[in-house]
């Protein structure tokens, strides 16, 4: 497994987002005073992996990892197996309790999600890696927790440490097993001199007989044990010259098997490419930039339009105001003209009536003993003389109608009338003019001294075209703007990925070098990925055919060691 890179944030001391970036890197350490985060680096690399911390006894105890007045530590690791790349993802989130939540995680390979569960996860991490959580800190991180506590400690709690850290109990269980081997050979011993005891000694013949067939054996185990070291070298040196065959057999498969990956050759230039189109887009993004900012100051430096506009407004005012002053003014003297006519037709008519009044009375006058002679009878009393009249009544000249001079009056003193409320109705419309005149006049001076100080409207007019021309060559610049940044961003995205391709080809090759890293390779020069590609294939090239005469070689001395192994075996058989 080899790390890649690391972010990391909310974990410990590091509280916003930190990357470590160990790509391309082979060796490195962490160095910083106590406290800086090293060891917390190495903590969260493990959380992502495995859900737990080691510096913690309890497995379960990820609470203290998130920072101080934080929510959530949120970690990601990327990471190679056999130059695979995976990514690791976990959250531990704080909870109401006081404790924390590590339900959120992920295993991904490429885009293939392989866990989306903490336990997935970890199970998907084991299997992996081939190492649970336990070994994995025993293999890979040394918890210094548990040196700082050997340190620390009594010489018995020290041994206790010692026996924990390096798994010594399997030691015991050796010891106890030894121990019951040992009490079954103990037996076996009894038994076995128990046996001897009730075996009677054999006859002295059988016993001569016995001794001259040790005698020829030990001659014959003399002479055999003088070629059993022959036979021994020569089966040494056998098993010597197949496993060199072997060895070396295998070494030219691992150089034959590499092969530069399809696209290497490219990569190179599309990360020029993708670098140079990046560059000219940041260009093209900063003169829009520029031309927002120069267009942004032109269209402040012509002032706020709202005022030019409040102005025009305040301009179109007068003219209105000036139309309707005029047609007030105009109403009003018409409304006098009028009022003059109908007070002299009133004045005309009133003077009809006294007129038609004299002529009634005149009438009146005229008639007036006929009239009361009409109500009078003989012997009634004289209403001149209060004598008593005669009999027959004195005879009275014939009475004049009344009619003719009392409808004139009656004419008279209704045309009078009618002449009156026509006057005094066309005087109110006169008055109501000549009002609104006075209110058309001081709204028009108002409105005039409202734009006296103002510039002239063609003035205006100018400046509100060149304000409108202006924001319309802002509002061009800011979409041109948006555009260029879009692009830009585009591009960098592009660069991001012809980047990261070049990190995974880069992974790649480190991961097929390593296969043949006990064999000396050539160093990569980091130049280039093809570059370093041609260095390690024309090296693989020089060092197959250098192995094919070496397997040769070893052929030939393997093929010496068997006939020498299959003489001594036959001299050993007869």
């Amino acid at each position: 497994m080899r790390p890649e890179r690391l972010e990391l944030k909310g974990f410990t001391a590091f509280t916003d987002t930190t990357v470590v970036d160990l790509t391309d890197v082979d060796l490195c350490a962490f160095v910083g005073p106590t406290g800086a985060g090293k060891s917390s680096l190495i903590d969260a690399m493990c959380f992502a992996l495995y859900g737990t911390v080691p510096r913690y006894d309890d497995a379960r105890a990820v609470a203290p990892v998130i920072s101080m007045n934080g929510t959530e530590a949120r970690v990601r690791l990327d990471f190679t197996v056999g130059g695979v790349a995976h990514t690791a993802v976990r959250v531990a989130r704080r909870t109401t309790g006081g404790g924390a939540t590590t339900k959120e995680a992920r295993l991904e390979r490429g885009d293939e999600v392989l866990a989306g569960t903490a336990a997935d996860v970890t199970k998907a991490v084991e299997a992996l890696l081939g190492l649970p959580f336990e070994q994995f800190c025993r293999c890979i991180v040394l918890p210094q927790g548990a040196f700082a506590k050997f340190l620390h400690d009594t010489p018995k709690a020290r041994q206790d440490v010692l026996v924990k850290l390096l798994d010594l109990g399997a030691y015991r269980g050796l010891r106890a097993r030894a121990e019951e081997r040992r009490t079954e050979a103990k037996a076996d011993v009894q038994r076995l001199e128990g046996a001897l005891s009730v075996i009677s000694a054999a006859s002295a013949a059988g016993v001569r007989t016995l001794s001259d067939r040790i005698g020829m054996l030990d001659a014959l185990a003399v002479k055999v044990e003088g070629l059993l070291p022959v036979v021994e070298s020569s089966a040494t040196l056998v098993a010597a010259a197949t496993e060199t065959v072997v060895d070396i057999r295998a070494m030219v498969a691992r150089v034959e098997r590499l092969a530069r990956p399809r696209g290497v050759d490219v990569l190179d230039a599309l990360i020029a490419d993708a670098d140079a189109a990046l560059e000219a887009a940041d260009t093209a993004a900063a003169i829009a930039v520029a031309d927002v900012d120069g267009a942004t100051a032109a269209r402040g430096a012509l002032g706020d339009k709202g005022a030019l506009e409040a102005a025009k407004a305040a301009h179109a005012i007068v003219e209105p105001r000036r139309r309707a002053a005029t047609d007030a003014a105009s109403r009003a003297a018409r409304a006098s003209a009028d009022a003059g006519a109908f007070r002299v037709a009133r004045d005309a008519a009133a003077e009809v009536v006294p007129r038609a009044r004299a002529d009634l009375d005149a009438v009146r006058a005229a008639n007036a003993a006929s009239v009361v002679a009409e109500h009078l009878h003989p012997g009634d009393a004289c209403p001149v003389c209060a004598g008593t009249l005669p009999d027959p009544l004195p005879i009275v000249a014939g009475r004049q109608s009344l009619k003719a001079p009392q409808d004139a009056l009656t004419a008279a003193e209704s045309a009078a009338a009618e002449r009156a409320d026509a006057a005094a109705t066309a005087e109110r419309a006169e008055a109501a003019a000549v009002a609104g005149a006075e209110s058309a006049a001081t709204e028009l001076v108002a409105a005039e001294r409202a734009v006296e100080r103002l510039p002239d409207i063609a003035e205006i007019e100018v400046e509100l075209l060149q304000i409108d021309a202006a924001d319309r060559t802002l509002e061009a610049a800011r979409r041109t703007e948006r555009t260029a940044r879009a692009d830009a961003e585009a591009r960098r995205t592009g660069a991001t990925k012809a980047r990261e391709a070049a990190r995974s080809a880069t992974a790649a090759f480190d991961a097929a070098r390593d296969t043949v890293a006990d064999l000396s390779p050539p160093a990569p020069t980091r130049a280039g990925v093809a570059s370093d590609w041609a260095d390690l294939l024309q090296w693989a090239s020089a060092t197959a055919e250098q192995m094919h005469g070496d397997i040769a070689s070893a052929e030939a001395a393997l093929a010496d060691a068997q006939q020498a192994a299959v003489s001594a075996h036959d001299e050993v058989a007869a």
